[in-house]
């Protein structure tokens, strides 16, 4: 049980993680909290609606699977979790995600491959430090493999589902990813050609190719959508 504005917000979180990452699981919500609030064992916390159990992004996971599942390290869908922490932090939806510092430590390290520097990511991770470190957003929790636990911040949860629907967050989504990223989707129109797409966006074609993960000889059809860099 949890309110409205919080339900919007992970389903719009969810949104945006898939719109850059199609496929694959997705967001699986576990405890929240009881209807009028109060005691929730075996929890300590998860009295007030604003805490809540997700699973992690897992790889080799398919669309639809709400399993409750141990995570080991090397399952961690990476780009998916860096991006939800970055969302996270970006709109200062929550006060704290805890997280066990070994899973902590895998998307320190992709992110690190990614080109953020260790200044910044000590805003995000208390690894590799051992203990509590205030400044960062994911604090340590021993033995949390099965999901991680997110505390919202309850005005800025309602000021982001205060009428808040799927195309809002379409609209989130474009702002956050032309603002940090530069980049854009587009939808193949009738009579387009890879070449021609790239050439009207002025990137190289070779280019267009790597970022959706295509080829030259990919039969491409009206309405799918190619991301752009620019």
């Amino acid at each position: 049980f949890t309110t409205g504005e919080i339900a919007l917000t992970l389903y719009a979180l969810n949104a945006l993680v898939r719109r850059a990452y199609p496929g694959g699981a997705d967001l699986m919500i576990g405890d929240i909290s009881r209807p009028n609030g109060g005691k929730f064992p075996p929890h300590r916390t998860h009295q007030h609606g604003l805490d809540v159990d997700l699973r992690y992004y897992i790889k080799q996971v398919p669309p639809g699977d709400h399993d409750k599942r141990f995570v080991h390290a090397s399952k961690i869908d990476l780009p998916r979790m860096w991006l939800f922490l970055r969302l996270l932090k970006y709109y200062e939806l929550v006060s704290v995600v805890f997280m066990d510092s070994r899973l902590q430590k895998v998307i320190y390290e992709y992110a690190r491959r990614e080109g953020e520097n260790e200044k910044t990511l000590g805003t995000y991770f208390t690894w590799p430090r051992r203990g509590r470190n205030g400044r960062a957003l994911v604090q340590h929790i021993p033995n949390h493999y099965h999901h991680m636990h997110i505390r919202f911040n309850p005005g800025l949860a309602a000021w982001w589902g205060e009428g808040f629907d799927a195309k809002a967050s379409d609209q989130l989504y474009e702002r956050y990813f032309f603002g940090r990223t530069g980049v854009i989707e587009y939808r193949i129109q009738s009579g387009d050609t890879l070449g021609l797409i790239a050439s009207k966006h002025q990137v190289r074609l070779r280019d267009l190719l790597s970022w959706n993960e295509i080829t030259k000889t990919t039969l491409i059809r009206p309405g799918m959508v190619l991301k752009i860099w620019r």
